[in-house]
């Protein structure tokens, strides 16, 4: 199982940081998912899907990842960027390398881009 990002908000979140985040998706969705793209270094906004709903955003980021009792036969790769502004990638990084294999890519962003190149084309 290979996970991208994962929203692993933990020392992050609070109550408070997550009703801003949320009155603003209610309030400027388009703009809010805009900003979050380019916020996590993905300016290209072509793909853009805004098909999301508070309700999905919400349990997103309140989300408490736990560990896995039995991972038998279970091979876990964590890819996390730690220029990520938009997950707590320190705490996935402890959470996760307890659990599995982490890859930290160095410089990388929320969509493991550095300086908007992806980590596997850059030369």
């Amino acid at each position: 199982v290979q996970l991208l990002s994962p929203g692993y908000f933990g020392r992050k979140l609070n109550p408070r940081w997550v009703e801003t985040n949320l009155r603003g998706f209610r309030e400027k969705k388009g703009e809010f998912i805009r900003y979050f793209l380019e916020k996590g270094g993905l300016p290209d906004w072509k793909y853009l899907d805004l098909s999301c709903r508070e309700e999905e955003l919400e349990r997103g980021f309140r989300f408490n990842w736990e560990p896995i009792p039995n991972l038998e036969g279970v091979r876990l790769e964590v890819y996390i960027g730690n220029r990520d502004p938009i997950i707590d990638w320190e705490g996935a990084l402890s959470f996760f390398s307890k659990i599995g294999e982490v890859y930290l890519i160095r410089g990388g962003d929320h969509f493991l881009r550095r300086r908007g190149v992806p980590f596997w084309e850059e030369g």
